[in-house]
């Protein structure tokens, strides 16, 4: 495409939203504003909620960009869910390397290993967590994608049960898998993941209910359901 006919052809598609057609926009920033804007209903709204209109809406651009650049809602799910499953894959992979380096076991370590990672900031907004967005989109997504989502983390799984048998010095890998299952379970947040504009927390008996407490407490349950085999 010849220098700056993109930018044409998006303000073009924008009509009269003026206030989004700026001509300083790249196109990873349109495309970035759909993954924004499509993370956000997934985390508040549930995939099933999903439109290329609702989309459009919430990015504040002309639905024809979401064809443009991804094909369709389920190729932007795509994107956004493997945004999402690298930077969870990531943050274990440095976590197992640095557990490797050790020079004993350590059942901490391993447990923080699966365990840190589901705290991750989501690609789009560090206001939500990346398993939650995956979790979400996970749960209504074909085979193909299923597939596409579980190759980031099969070898980081696989290498945290094995970090996890040593410390732990157990053999019984069907036991530990399911323990790891549950765990990892319990990270999801009851639907509805984001609360609305104006929603009372749901119980005082959390407290405030801060980012770092959860996470404390999770881990401190972690240990407890993994600690001992």
């Amino acid at each position: 495409m010849p220098a700056g006919s993109f930018t044409c052809f998006e303000n073009a598609l924008d009509g009269s939203m003026t206030e989004m057609s700026d001509d300083t926009r790249t196109p990873s920033q349109t495309r970035d504003r759909l993954l924004h804007a499509a993370e956000t209903l997934v985390v508040r709204d549930g995939v099933v909620a999903l439109s290329v209109r609702r989309i459009a809406a919430e990015a504040g651009v002309n639905s024809a960009l979401i064809r443009y650049y991804f094909g369709d809602t389920d190729g932007l799910l795509r994107e956004l869910a493997h945004r999402n499953a690298v930077l969870i894959r990531d943050a274990r992979t440095r976590l197992l390397d640095a557990l490797d380096k050790r020079t004993a076991p350590d059942l901490v370590a391993s447990i923080d290993a699966l365990v840190l990672p589901l705290w991750t900031p989501a690609a789009m907004s560090s206001r939500h967590r990346a398993i939650i967005v995956l979790d979400e989109i996970f749960s209504r997504a074909d085979e193909s994608l299923h597939k596409a989502i579980w190759a980031e983390f099969a070898q980081g799984v696989q290498r945290v049960s094995q970090a996890l048998a040593r410390a732990l010095g157990t053999s019984d890998m069907t036991a530990l898998a399911w323990r790891i299952r549950f765990v990892t379970a319990a990270a999801l947040d009851i639907p509805p993941r984001a609360p609305r504009s104006g929603e009372a927390p749901l119980s005082s008996l959390y407290g405030n209910e801060t980012a770092d407490e959860r996470l404390d407490q999770f881990r401190l349950f972690a240990q407890q359901a993994l600690g001992r085999l």
